[in-house]
């Protein structure tokens, strides 16, 4: 059965179509765990609210919705930007086939008993990927997921638990914390140094190197940790895990552009604080630290 959260996408999307203009294209995690989706950003109206209710119940099936708690990310949207485009809730889910709503009553009552969300999603959900993940899709916002996923998951309160429907079957959602969406800053190489010579602002950074192997060779630039883009399928699968989503992330590559795609990709993931660094390694070499080898 396929899943509904990414219904406009395809499972063999990678990073190398990514661009970073606004109105963007960006590499969503696959909440069906075939990999990576590439997502068109378009702009839309804000819906009216809709007062859903415990059960919502259409021709394509049925959703049982949990919002549990808030978290919001720092400011400095840009005001140009609707807040509710930039509105993001990270959501995990049960999928079942519409003739099931059975188990969602199971379900509602196993949870009422005290059972583990995460357990359930394991043991009855239908979405391969995000079953293995105790249910997990990531953070999502509007445009991403079928039109009645994201009315339960956006109109719903927090901790509330609600059923929707979408042509994929019937999900049980849990939306676990609700922020907003941080743009990703553009670092000065002179920053970076700055940075790398103060202990206690270095301590307050994580760096990432997306370059390939063969490149670190040639050049690099000291307390970088090497995750080639072109195996961020592999490291995308633990990487909240390695590094602190919420900790200030900052990303290298030769000159830019391939950072400022992981960028967008970790922001897909719930990182709250991105910075790229402009003109990468190249210019670090160029105005910093001629030592480093230019290539």
């Amino acid at each position: 059965m396929r899943c509904l959260a990414h219904s406009n996408t395809s499972n063999s999307a990678t990073a190398r179509s990514l661009t970073a203009a606004p109105g963007r294209l960006f590499i969503k995690r696959s909440c069906c765990g075939f990999g990576a989706h590439l997502i068109r950003v378009r702009g839309h109206s804000l819906h009216q609210p809709v007062q859903l209710k415990r059960r919502d119940q259409c021709h394509t099936g049925i959703h049982l919705s949990q919002i549990a708690s808030t978290a919001r990310a720092a400011s400095g949207l840009a005001a140009s930007t609707s807040q509710a485009e930039l509105l993001q809730r990270k959501v995990s889910h049960i999928l079942v086939k519409p003739d099931q709503e059975h188990i969602l009553d199971e379900v509602e009552e196993r949870l009422a008993g005290g059972e583990d969300f995460r357990m359930l999603a394991g043991e009855l959900s239908e979405c391969r990927g995000s079953r293995m993940q105790g249910g997990d899709i990531g953070w999502i916002q509007r445009g991403q997921t079928a039109p009645m996923f994201e009315q339960a998951a956006f109109e719903a309160d927090i901790g509330e638990l609600v059923r929707a429907e979408t042509q994929f079957g019937l999900h049980l959602i849990r939306v676990q914390a609700e922020r907003q969406q941080v743009g990703i800053r553009q670092m000065s190489v002179s920053e970076l140094a700055e940075i790398l010579q103060d202990p206690e602002r270095l301590s307050q950074v994580q760096l990432v190197d997306v370059r390939e192997e063969v490149e670190e060779r040639v050049a690099s630039v000291p307390e970088f940790r090497l995750k080639p883009l072109s195996r961020m399928r592999d490291w995308g699968r633990t990487v909240t895990r390695e590094l602190d989503p919420f900790k200030h992330t900052i990303l290298m590559c030769h000159h830019g552009m391939r950072s400022q795609q992981a960028a967008e990709y970790l922001q897909s993931l719930g990182f709250a604080q991105l910075s790229n660094l402009e003109g990468g390694i190249h210019a670090y070499s160029l105005k910093i630290d001629p030592a480093v080898p230019m290539y």
